[in-house]
């Protein structure tokens, strides 16, 4: 019976009685939807029914996330498909009903955020210094175009918004576009490198890539990358998505390359292989280095400066000069409270020490294992914003585990600390309510990777 009643309706021998009516066009439905709301109001009003806003924030996104996976799963098994599949406003009076409805909003909103029409994309884009390169495809303010500068004809993509709203060119006006300055520097090393690629990730652009290095460098503003315009995960996303395609993405941040271009300068010379230095270990002395000179060292060759360290230890060429450091502390986490923790590790910045890294672990290992304290091994965290870890493997580390991102605080010019901003528990704010009135955001990186290394003590160390 069942299986004849779904044929009657799919042939229209049967009708569904209520079919195009609805509570304004019909007394029965109205009646039916007034006591479906009485008794919901009812039950919401006894405790017995609860609404969304009810729900914490973090069961509404258990229920989201269960819906959204069950929708997939339907989607997928055919069990659920779009009342739409392969209609078209062409084919389908309500999907044409629909779209006049948009069309027409838009149109009308011209001006105030609306869709414009194609002539007037044109007079705003002529308005901006742009002429179009191609064709324009255009569908709204998010919409990819591509144009070219009138004054210098370079072709740059930017979305409508952005060429709406005072775009400029980045080679007529670089002081406006830090961006170009670094794409300048690589382009002096690498002939072969392109500004803003949409190949690799597409539709994500790439700021600078090299191909023949597949090495990418992505620069990153403070304000326009912070949690008010990007997700937590969104710089760990673009990582994962240019490693999956074999490249090597390098992040920079707008504060760093104000504040530290040396040492940014260097280390793309170390990726592209265009190092001013080559000094192998083997050719140099290591020992320990004076608390002075560690922080002269470390504040000139690591983005994150020096930190306070209980030794350090450093290698020093024929001329005395010293060339890579390597700095322990013990960890400030309880679950590696019995490892020493290797707080910073640089080369001067565009050199290069070959096997500096394991010369110097090996020193940090003997004098770890004399000192006597108790301690089973080394720790350190890898950011996989600007490397992978891969240096530590080779001396013999191994991945514990990936970290969440790491973030900082900004106002759009410095990162600041995380630990500078904490919930007061004095005056009942929490952590959120705090940045909120020191008007700050986060700014979020990558992930650190943890990497350990297990003492063997009846190993004998050769330094």
């Amino acid at each position: 019976m069942t299986a004849k009643r779904v044929e009657g309706y799919k042939t229209g021998k049967y009708a569904v009685w209520n079919s195009g009516k609805t509570k304004e066009t019909d007394e029965r439905i109205k009646q039916t939807a007034l006591k479906i709301s009485k008794t919901i109001q009812s039950n919401i009003e006894n405790g017995t029914h609860q609404t969304w806003r009810d729900l914490s924030e973090e069961r509404q996104q258990e229920v989201l996330k269960g819906i959204s996976e069950t929708k997939k799963k339907n989607y997928a098994s055919g069990k659920t498909k779009p009342w739409n599949l392969g209609e078209s406003k062409f084919t389908n009076s309500l999907l044409a009903e629909i779209s006049q409805k948009i069309s027409d909003t838009h149109l009308s909103r011209e001006g105030h955020g609306g869709r414009h029409s194609i002539e007037k994309v044109k007079e705003l884009l002529n308005n901006s210094g742009f002429v179009p390169a191609k064709e324009i495809e255009y569908q709204n303010k998010y919409s990819r175009l591509t144009v070219l500068c009138q004054v210098c004809n370079y072709e740059i993509e930017r979305s409508a918004t952005h060429l709406f709203s005072g775009a400029v060119c980045p080679k007529c006006h670089p002081e406006s576009q830090p961006q170009f300055e670094l794409f300048e520097i690589v382009q002096k090393i690498e002939k072969s490198v392109i500004l803003s690629d949409r190949t690799v990730v597409a539709p994500l652009e790439l700021d600078i890539y090299v191909p023949g290095k597949k090495i990418a460098i992505e620069f990153n503003g403070l304000w326009w990358h912070s949690e008010k315009y990007r997700d937590q995960n969104y710089h760990w996303k673009k990582t994962k998505l240019c490693d999956q395609q074999g490249v090597k993405l390098f992040h920079v941040f707008s504060d760093e390359w104000r504040e530290h271009r040396d040492i940014i300068v260097g280390m793309i010379k170390q990726r592209l292989g265009a190092c001013d230095n080559r000094t192998f270990a083997r050719n140099t002395t290591v020992g320990k280095v004076k608390t002075p000179d560690r922080r002269n060292f470390f504040k000139g060759s690591h983005l994150d400066g020096d930190v306070n360290a209980t030794v350090a230890f450093g290698l020093y060429d024929k001329t005395g000069r010293l060339v890579s450091c390597l700095s322990l502390r013990k960890s400030f986490h309880k679950k590696w409270q019995n490892r020493w923790e290797i707080a910073r590790f640089a080369s001067v910045p565009g050199e290069i020490v070959v096997g500096g890294l394991g010369k110097l672990v090996s020193a940090a290992k003997k004098w770890a294992i004399e000192d006597g304290r108790r301690s089973v091994g080394f720790m350190t965290y890898v950011d996989l914003r600007n490397g992978t870890g891969s240096s530590y493997e080779k001396v013999g580390f191994q991945q514990s585990h990936i970290t969440k991102p790491r973030f900082w605080w900004t106002k759009g010019k410095h990162k600041i600390d995380r630990f500078a901003v904490r919930a007061d528990k004095k005056t009942n704010r929490s952590e959120n309510e705090v940045a909120s009135q020191m008007g700050v955001f986060r700014v979020y990186g990558c992930p650190n990777r943890v990497m350990l290394l297990d003492f063997d003590v009846a190993e004998p160390v050769d330094v």
